[in-house]
């Protein structure tokens, strides 16, 4: 039998915007950007997608990032701190 993935996390593809001071774009954008760009280096698109975890410290409400990305089902959302082992965390 295959091991499958359901009913299991996995973290199948990474992004990142260029690292600047200040790029000039708002911070909703340069996640989306982020987003899309993990999305894609896991050969999946948005409709793929059913669950968010962001950091506490951003801005960007889960609500706010599901509607830009347009998607349609998602099952979980949370957040992690923004301190310490905040990313490994997540």
């Amino acid at each position: 039998m295959q091991d499958s993935l359901y009913k299991k996390a996995a973290i199948v593809g990474i992004g990142e915007t260029n690292f600047s001071r200040d790029s000039g774009r708002s911070e909703i954008v340069l996640a989306l950007e982020a987003i899309m760009a993990a999305i894609h280096d896991a050969g999946l698109t948005p409709k793929d997608i059913d669950g968010l975890l962001k950091f506490q410290v951003d801005s960007n409400s889960e609500a706010e990032i599901a509607s830009c990305l347009g998607l349609e089902r998602v099952r979980f959302y949370g957040e992690v701190g923004g301190a310490g082992t905040a990313g490994c965390a997540a």
